[in-house]
């Protein structure tokens, strides 16, 4: 609410971050173990796929999970 100004309903949010967690989760341990498949080493697969859900997190908060009413 303070960071986005986000007008939704919480239990809407509640449940849209609840998926996104989910597939943090499986696309963290796809990245990682992918990394480890080709020889690099896990560490590099985890690095990866920090940055990768910490960007699409950013934009999924902000115009998914915690959206404007389209008034505002």
């Amino acid at each position: 609410m303070f960071t986005f100004r986000a007008t939704n309903k919480g239990s809407v949010s509640a449940d849209k971050y609840i998926l996104l967690v989910i597939v943090n989760i499986a696309v963290s341990d796809l990245v990682v173990t992918g990394s480890d498949a080709l020889g690099w080493s896990y560490l590099i697969g985890k690095a990866c796929a920090t940055v990768m859900t910490t960007v699409w997190n950013y934009f999924l908060y902000r115009h998914w999970i915690f959206k404007r009413d389209a008034g505002e």
